[in-house]
């Protein structure tokens, strides 16, 4: 899917007080539209490798299927251009909500609860992700983090299954 971008925020409110307008996108097309020219912008990975993740991803995530989900993205991952990948955690931390967001997902980063700060949280109709990165340390380290803080106790009798998903980030894979 290719898509062009061309003045598609609309004012949602006006604070009278600030003189100041507040912007938003007028529908999800067009939301999810300007994620995929940054994620373009920013991964710069074959058109083939986008589509797998287009249809995968989502797929396996509304499923519960987190092994199919990790997959389908260390897979796209993989694919950007290793020129362009910086050694930094909020590097990886910023392109996977780019990713989730751009399919449409709910994605929300650097969730803040009264233990800490989750690294990302990915909501379905039936499943909370929770998405703690460690660059330079093990997944079980990131795991260790999520179980120490507890970070899914807010979720917990919500009725939705929870997954804890330790990533541990080498830029060289």
């Amino acid at each position: 899917m290719k898509c062009k971008l061309s003045g598609y925020l609309s004012i949602s409110s006006y604070d009278a007080e600030l003189n100041q307008f507040i912007l938003d996108y007028p529908n999800e097309e067009v939301r999810s539209c300007f994620a995929r020219s940054l994620l373009d912008h920013y991964a710069q990975a074959p058109e083939v490798s986008f589509r797998a993740l287009c249809t995968q991803l989502p797929q396996a995530l509304f499923k519960g299927d987190i092994d199919a989900a990790m997959n389908t993205l260390k897979s796209f991952l993989a694919s950007i251009p290793y020129e362009i990948i910086k050694e930094k955690e909020n590097y990886y931390q910023t392109a996977i909500h780019l990713i989730f967001t751009m399919l449409g997902l709910n994605c929300r980063p650097e969730v803040h609860i009264s233990s800490g700060r989750i690294d990302a949280l990915v909501e379905t109709k039936n499943f909370e992700y929770c998405f703690e990165f460690k660059l330079k340390a093990s997944a079980d380290k990131a795991l260790k983090h999520i179980n120490t803080k507890d970070y899914l106790l807010p979720w917990k009798g919500s009725g939705k299954r929870l997954f804890k998903i330790g990533d541990a980030i080498d830029r060289k894979k």
